[in-house]
C-alpha cells in the first residue's frame, strides 16, 4: 500500500471522532469512494475506518456533546480557530480502529 492511499485527518487517534469536512485531505474522493478507507491521524496512527457518517453539525450535537465534553458551538468555534476558511457545517463522524503500529 502506497502512501497515496491514505487519507490524513487533522485530529488526534481516538476510536471515534468528529472533523470537518476541510479536516480530511482528499475529502472528495474520500466521500466518492466505496473502497476501504485508511487514514493518517496527526499523531501519525494508521487506522481502518471502520464506518462514518457525512452528517450536519445540528445532526451531531449530542455526538460531540458525548466525545469532547462541550456544545456544539463551542466545538464549531475551536476547529475555525484551527481552520479559518471552514465554508461548511457538514462534518463526518469517523470510526476508527487502529491498522497499524503508530509511526515514531
Amino acid at each position: 500500500m502506497s502512501e497515496t492511499d491514505i487519507y490524513t485527518i487533522q485530529h488526534s487517534f481516538k476510536k471515534e471522532i468528529i472533523i470537518p469536512i476541510v479536516a480530511l485531505h482528499n475529502n472528495l474522493h474520500f466521500l466518492m469512494s466505496n473502497d476501504n478507507k485508511l487514514v493518517k491521524t496527526s499523531d501519525n496512527y494508521i487506522c481502518n475506518v471502520t464506518h462514518y457518517r457525512y452528517k450536519h453539525i445540528c445532526e451531531l450535537e449530542k455526538d460531540v456533546q458525548r466525545l469532547y465534553n462541550i456544545d456544539v458551538w463551542s466545538f464549531i468555534k475551536r476547529w475555525y480557530n484551527a481552520i479559518p476558511y471552514i465554508d461548511s457545517m457538514m462534518f463526518i463522524n469517523m470510526f476508527l480502529e487502529e491498522y497499524e503500529a503508530r509511526e515514531r
